[in-house]
């Protein structure tokens, strides 16, 4: 059980959840921390997902791991994430991490990441995905996704629909967990985006990814930092923003390959993810 031995934040939601975790790695990580990264799908190659400061897991820790652990895992029928889990966690214990950003791979409640008791936990949008499995309703989805809040911990939400909004709400006040929206944090006008991080100060959120979604989760990530480790320094909160994709390697995100013609590369698995691209 290596997860009892990692302070960890845990992310999920329907869209922005990769993003919204590697924002939260990289202002750790400039506020001089080790942190960890556990995000899901791999692009390239699947080292992407086990993260620590921006290095990826060696290829010889993942095979050393399924050499050690193959009889266990075949005779227990252990699933790809389940396993791929198992290395994040253990890797991320034995590279003594400060602390780990931990997104989940589907939904919530019976995800192999609900194990962890967290400092705090993230929702960042729920919408319609994997139907055949979380419900065919916003409800059902939102009930699912809900189940990673545990008892007595910080709950921290993007921008929801009403209903999904009501049902956080609801999980959040059986848990004895303070909820904190994002929308009662942010204000928003044409030529600025702030986010309150603490009593009496703004932080200016303009993150170098295209978007303004991407303003969203880079905010969230700023509030969830500030109200889990108060100690940050605000510039911390703007380097790691800017230096995102440095600190962390995420990619696919409104990512220009090439300008004459120009070729991008974004990532979506559900309507939602798909109109938030095209309408930039």
């Amino acid at each position: 059980n290596p997860q009892n031995f990692l302070k960890t934040i845990h992310v999920a939601g329907s869209n922005g959840k990769g993003s919204t975790s590697s924002f939260i790695a990289s202002i750790l990580q400039e506020s001089g921390y080790k942190v960890g990264l556990y995000t899901s799908p791999h692009f390239v190659k699947f080292n992407e997902r086990i993260v620590i400061n921006g290095e990826q897991i060696d290829d010889e820790y993942i095979a050393g791991f399924v050499e050690e652990h193959e009889q266990y895992i075949d005779e227990h029928q252990l699933t790809f994430f389940e396993v791929t889990t198992a290395i994040a966690f253990k890797n991320f214990r034995e590279m003594k991490t400060d602390y780990c950003v931990i997104e989940t791979g589907l939904g919530g409640r019976l995800d192999a990441t609900n194990v962890l008791n967290p400092l705090a936990v993230v929702i960042t949008t729920i919408s319609l995905e994997h139907t055949n499995v979380l419900g065919n309703t916003i409800a059902q989805i939102a009930s699912e996704k809900a189940a990673i809040i545990k008892d007595g911990v910080n709950v921290f939400t993007g921008i929801l629909e009403k209903e999904a909004e009501g049902i956080i709400k609801q999980k959040s006040k059986e848990m004895n967990s303070q909820l904190f929206p994002l929308k009662d944090f942010i204000s928003n006008s044409e030529n600025n985006f702030k986010v309150l991080i603490n009593d009496n100060i703004q932080a200016e959120i303009n993150p170098p990814l295209k978007g303004n979604y991407q303003k969203i989760n880079a905010a969230l990530a700023a509030l969830t930092v500030s109200k889990t480790f108060p100690v940050v320094d605000k510039e911390k909160y703007l380097s790691g923003i800017s230096y995102v994709v440095r600190n962390t390697g995420l990619q696919g995100r409104y990512e220009y390959y090439h300008r004459k013609p120009t070729i991008i590369f974004d990532s979506a698995h559900n309507i939602e993810g798909v109109n938030g691209f095209l309408t930039e």
